[in-house]
Order: structure tokens, then C-alpha cells, then sequence
């Protein structure tokens, strides 16, 4: 059962990529930097005061960004694909982002391994 006001990977991933090519122009005709320093604030302010309406600490967007990433990263098995989609530039800072479930790594080694014959 989905959370309301949250979307499946999937469908969010398909959505967007159907929004591309409008997504695109957009971005060229919206100088977003002029807005930043007031998003940055105003989204600091609201993140705050979420995490602290649901009891949360010590927990940051950051946080936030190095579990997207490695979500992403379940659905994503190309680095670069998975750099696209999180902005980052290189392998080096991505790998800062991303976090593998140790077990889910092992799974996936085991699910590749040939069957001896018998």
C-alpha cells in the first residue's frame, strides 16, 4: 500500500522521463540561481520545523540525499545512469552518496553464481 503524497520509483522515473524534452526548455528559460539563496532558506526553515513535528534528530537532507542515492542505486546498475539522475559529476562524489546494503550485494553475487553440474 502506497503513503499518500508519495509516488513509486517507477512511476516517478517514467513521469519524468516523459517531461523531458519540456523539462529541458524549461530550464533554459528560468534563471534558477537567481532563486537559490531564498529556496535554500526557505527550504532549510520548512525541513526543520517537518523533522522536528515528527520527533526526528539528527537528521539532515543530506541524509536525505545519501538515501535517494542508494534507492535509486537498486534500480539504477549503471553508475552513469545513477549519476544522471542524482546530479553528481563523477564516480568519486557519488560514491560518497552511495551506501549498499551489504546483504543485497551478497544476494545479487549469489542469484549470478553458476550451479556446479551435477
Amino acid at each position: 500500500m502506497k503513503q499518500p503524497g508519495f509516488s513509486d520509483v517507477d512511476e516517478r522515473l517514467a513521469r519524468l522521463s516523459g517531461l523531458g524534452d519540456q523539462l529541458e526548455a524549461f530550464s533554459r528559460t528560468v534563471d534558477f540561481e537567481a532563486f537559490r539563496p531564498d529556496l535554500e532558506k526557505a527550504f532549510s526553515v520548512r525541513f526543520g520545523r517537518m523533522t522536528e513535528r515528527a520527533g526526528l534528530t539528527n537528521l539532515t537532507f543530506h541524509d536525505l540525499r545519501h538515501e535517494a542515492t542508494s534507492r535509486f542505486a537498486r534500480y539504477l546498475v549503471n553508475p552513469l545512469d545513477l549519476m544522471r539522475v542524482t546530479g553528481h559529476r563523477d564516480l568519486k562524489s557519488l560514491d560518497r552518496y552511495y551506501q549498499p546494503i551489504m546483504h543485497e550485494l551478497a544476494d545479487k553475487i549469489e542469484a549470478n553464481e553458476p550451479t556446479p553440474l551435477e
